[in-house]
């Protein structure tokens, strides 16, 4: 038995809406039947989506237009933990369709959140990290230098004594 084209689509756009509302239901704790999930929600839905930019595109279309390939895509990155995330309406500080860049649009509670406020404290670490080196580094080089005169001039004392040492020793004979 074979499948037509449109039950296809059918199937996968059912299976796309039912990943949709779990993630939903298993992040947001809210319960929302499969056949209201919206790739674009409204204003009034208690939700909105966080989605990586190569994914954006496919959800700027509703899902009953959408394609089996695009609702493959979609239930595929739902698994993995940072390419699409459903965040509370507070979220977003600027809502132009419901998008807005990376840095505003995720609640601070949200798995991209956290990971976006650790990348930033790492780069922040890391500068730090490289300013400290890069001081040390001259210090070290002051140092250097500072002991490298310090060791000219006890060089040169020496060479004094040895001299002074000398001219006494001829005198003494």
């Amino acid at each position: 038995m074979t499948t037509s084209s449109n039950q296809k689509r059918t199937f996968w756009r059912n299976k796309c809406r039912r990943v949709l509302a779990e993630h939903i239901n298993s992040r947001l704790g809210f319960e929302i039947p499969p056949d209201k999930i919206r790739l674009q929600p409204r204003h009034e839905d208690p939700y909105r989506w966080h989605v990586a930019d190569h994914l954006k595109p496919l959800f700027k279309s509703n899902l009953s237009s959408g394609s089996v390939g695009n609702f493959q895509k979609i239930c595929h990155a739902l698994k993995a933990p940072d390419l699409i995330e459903a965040i509370h309406p507070e979220a977003l500080q600027n809502d132009q369709h419901f998008e807005t860049e990376k840095q505003n649009s995720v609640p601070s509670s949200s798995f991209a959140a956290t990971i976006q406020t650790f990348e930033k404290e790492k780069q922040d670490v890391l500068a730090d990290s490289q300013r400290l080196c890069e001081k040390q580094e001259q210090d070290l080089l002051s140092a250097q230098v500072e002991w490298e005169a310090e060791r000219q001039k006890l060089q040169e004392e020496i060479s004094r004594w040895k001299d002074a040492v000398s001219s006494y020793d001829l005198r003494v004979q």
